[in-house]
């Protein structure tokens, strides 16, 4: 499950850091920042306990790295406006709430660590889809 944490965290993030090339609002542009802060933190988090474990530590492929990045330029090419930018981080948060929720259900025997973080990163994603409602 810690891997699932460190994966859609670190998607949130690449997600985040493409989208802020297009964010024309200040106050949007503050929060996206504050929200890359508190993601980046749980993904830390989980790459710690992971190497507390002994297990390996994955970095996120450049192939799925690219598909973030390029699904979002591309969505923007047309588009920049902030009610686009906040529906398309909706849709990345919803992705992200719907991963984790995904890997608590199939992990039964994850640890309560593990079980915490990928709680705290739903929980965290889905206040992040309330936030950016107020963008569109």
């Amino acid at each position: 499950m810690l891997r699932e944490v460190q994966k859609n965290s670190s998607t949130a993030l690449k997600a985040i850091q493409a989208v802020s090339e297009y964010v024309d609002n200040a106050e949007l542009s503050r929060m996206l920042f504050g929200q890359s802060r508190i993601i980046e933190n749980i993904r830390n988090r989980a790459v710690e306990s992971l190497m507390e474990g002994g297990e390996q530590v994955r970095q996120e492929s450049i192939v799925s790295q690219t598909l973030v990045s390029g699904a979002i330029h591309m969505n923007t090419m047309l588009n920049t406006s902030t009610s686009h930018i906040a529906e398309l981080m909706i849709k990345n948060h919803q992705k992200g709430v719907t991963g984790m929720w995904r890997a608590m259900n199939r992990y039964d025997t994850a640890t309560d660590r593990s079980v915490e973080l990928a709680q705290e990163l739903a929980d965290f994603e889905e206040s992040c889809i309330e936030r950016m409602r107020e963008y569109l």
